[in-house]
């Protein structure tokens, strides 16, 4: 066995499972077939959002805390600055649906945040004008994550605990039997345990997937 897991594509998804599953000692081997930290993953980009007053539902709020220990743990073994923290606006109705959510998972997970009317937005946050009746909510937990620079922590970090990584590596085949998998990538084989799979255009993947 090359390893216990393999991971095939160490975007957004992959680059993180591989680092957790190597802080718990697995042996884990990662494929990529561009390199680590491209602009081809699912969340490439200088920036994406990060926020705790979740508008999609409260049950979110505590996967969100969770992430938000994660981050500085990665930040903390990678050496890198990945998660600024610097406030986040959301701007409506006090009785639109979106704004009565953003409050429900405020007021269920006891958030630090403010809410502004038009007068005080309109001193503390210029450059935002409010419609007559609007409120302005800040989170103060909101800020953004660097997603490229987020790969690579999370792949050296888990390089530095025992991983394998595959870098420039297309996986041709995969190919399981009762007993395990045998991955073909660049012409060469490896045998794993078990895989998984986090890649764009997962179809190309099954397209050549192989079961005896």
């Amino acid at each position: 066995m090359d390893a216990e897991v393999a991971v095939i594509g160490l975007g957004t998804m992959g680059s993180m499972a591989m680092w957790q599953l190597a802080r718990r000692g697995v042996s884990v081997l990662g494929f990529e077939q561009f390199g680590i930290g491209h602009d081809q993953s699912a969340a490439g980009g200088e920036s994406r959002l990060f926020r705790t007053a979740y508008f999609e539902g409260a049950e979110y709020v505590p996967l969100l805390q969770e992430a938000f220990s994660q981050w500085r743990e990665l930040e903390q073994e990678s050496g890198f600055n990945l998660l600024t923290i610097n406030g986040g606006l959301m701007i409506g109705d006090p009785e639109s649906d979106f704004i009565k959510s953003v409050m429900n998972s405020i007021q269920m997970h006891q958030l630090d945040h403010e809410v502004l009317d038009e007068k005080a937005a309109k001193e503390h946050f210029t450059q935002h004008r409010l419609l007559p009746g609007e409120v302005m909510v800040l989170d103060k937990q909101a800020g953004f994550l660097r997603p490229e620079l987020s790969v690579l922590a999370a792949v050296q970090s888990a390089e530095k605990l025992g991983a394998t990584v595959q870098k420039h590596a297309q996986v041709q085949e995969i190919i399981p039997d009762e007993h395990g998998v045998n991955i073909k990538a660049n012409d060469a084989y490896y045998r794993v345990k078990k895989v998984i799979i986090t890649v764009l255009g997962l179809g190309l993947y099954f397209q050549s997937f192989k079961s005896n």
